[in-house]
């Protein structure tokens, strides 16, 4: 009986597809127990884990307050300190990010000569940008890298799998109320922006798709996101379309989870809510733009043909897109009729 600590926190979506890999990991390896230390959101996950899993919350910057810059700082320092000093009670720690407190943790078990095997995922060969000449073609992903540093601890054979039903099971009455969402109808979670400027479908295009949608009396269209110039832009959407809902600064991360399980199909960029979905089996529509789905991140439970992608030969031009665009079509790879978008949405609202 192994205690192991699996390190995976920064970047909601690079988080959450992990979790698939973890629910294999606890369900072949009953006898060892599994921390995890993750995004401090993450407890919503807690019902579909397997017993001998635990998540440990990482701290995280608070969104609000004037000094919320400096009280980071002091908490990160103090769960430092801790992380140090509960580490020799695990047997084995995967480093499936490797970041300034990963990267203390670590010297520390060196220095102090602790007794712990440790493996980390080797992120520089994923981030190469050697790899976008080819255009990503290489088949790797990031679950493939996670997989290699678990089976350095001896874990081995794993296949990601997640069974989302309790959540979708939910009683979502009061909530649904709440926010005006009629559980009659076909919802539609439209998640339309990203951190990156080069991921984001033009927003007069998708304008055009939440119109169409909002005026159809079968369907409601709630919108995902975060922020308050995503929120200035939705409101205004919500003044041409009442029918729409905003979920932005609404509700928390955990209802959103219940929100998203509910919904017949998700619209979506290359953003952590394309990996909420797929995990939580919603049918999704994805739109890329300087990033694409062989980059490696991309849902292995979601069918490739519905990744909407030009297929530019300058696309990818970069692994996160976090790159100008050196189009002399700025953005050209985002110029996708909406049209296009809403017939993909409706040939899987019609199955």
């Amino acid at each position: 009986m192994a205690n192991t600590l699996i390190i995976r926190y920064h970047r909601i979506g690079d988080a959450l597809i992990v979790l698939p890999l973890i629910v294999s990991l606890a369900t072949k390896y009953k006898e060892d127990t599994f921390t995890i230390l993750t995004n401090e959101r993450f407890n919503t996950f807690l019902e579909v884990m397997p017993p001998n899993v635990v998540f440990k919350p990482m701290i995280s910057k608070k969104s609000k307050g004037a000094f919320r810059g400096l009280v980071f700082s002091i908490k990160k320092r103090l769960f430092s300190a801790k992380m140090k000093s509960f580490a020799n009670s695990f047997d084995k720690i995967a480093f499936l990010q490797y970041d300034i407190i990963e990267q203390k943790l670590h010297k520390s078990i060196l220095q102090n000569n602790l007794n712990i095997e440790i493996a980390l995922t080797n992120e520089n060969r994923f981030f190469s940008e050697e790899r976008i000449p080819n255009k990503c073609n290489d088949g790797l992903t990031m679950i493939d890298l996670h997989k290699e540093a678990l089976a350095n601890l001896g874990y081995n054979g794993l296949q990601p799998i997640f069974n989302p039903m309790a959540i979708k099971k939910r009683d979502s009455d009061k909530l649904f109320n709440k926010l005006n969402i009629s559980s009659n109808k076909k919802l539609i979670a439209i998640s339309p922006f990203s951190k990156e400027r080069t991921k984001i479908y033009p927003l007069n295009k998708m304008e055009e798709v939440i119109s169409y949608f909002s005026k159809k009396d079968e369907y409601q269209v709630l919108i995902f996101g975060g922020g308050i110039r995503e929120k200035k832009q939705v409101d205004a959407w919500i003044e041409t379309y009442p029918s729409v809902i905003s979920l932005i600064d609404r509700i928390s991360f955990d209802e959103e989870t219940t929100v998203m399980a509910k919904c017949s199909i998700a619209l979506t960029m290359d953003s952590a809510n394309l990996h909420l979905a797929a995990l939580l089996n919603v049918s999704v529509i994805s739109i890329w733009g300087a990033t694409a789905p062989q980059n490696g991140y991309y849902p292995s439970n979601l069918d490739r043909k519905d990744a909407l992608i030009k297929d530019l030969s300058c696309q990818p031009c970069s692994i996160f897109g976090n790159k100008p665009c050196s189009n002399p079509k700025t953005f050209d790879c985002l110029d996708i009729n909406s049209k296009i978008v809403i017939q993909r949405i409706e040939n899987i609202l019609f199955k």
